[in-house]
């Protein structure tokens, strides 16, 4: 079994990490926001109409490639140590990905 199988499925992974409730509360006002769709990496708070981003002040911020981040930290709570090199050819990612 694949443990993400989309970029969707990493956000959704992210969301439950750090709303573990479901719900998430604007950065901006404190308010409940709005019901996101799956995979959404943002919701509009229901107070001020603001957009909250998922992953803002989190270590994924502005990142793309989730999946390949998600496998690298997953590689490493197991215990392997993967040059960029490494990790270029086995997530299938260009170098720059691999060595942020």
């Amino acid at each position: 079994a694949v443990l993400f199988p989309s970029e969707e499925h990493c956000l959704e992974a992210i969301f439950q990490v750090l709303f573990p409730d479901g719900q998430m509360l604007c950065r901006h006002c404190n308010g409940q926001t709005e019901a996101r769709t799956f995979g959404s990496r943002y919701a509009y708070c229901l107070n001020c109409r603001k957009t909250s981003w998922v992953t803002a002040d989190t270590p994924f911020h502005g990142a793309r490639k989730l999946r390949a981040r998600l496998a690298t930290i997953w590689l490493m709570e197991k215990g392997l140590a993967l040059n960029s090199g490494c990790l270029q050819r086995v997530l299938e990612v260009p170098l720059s990905t691999a060595w942020s």
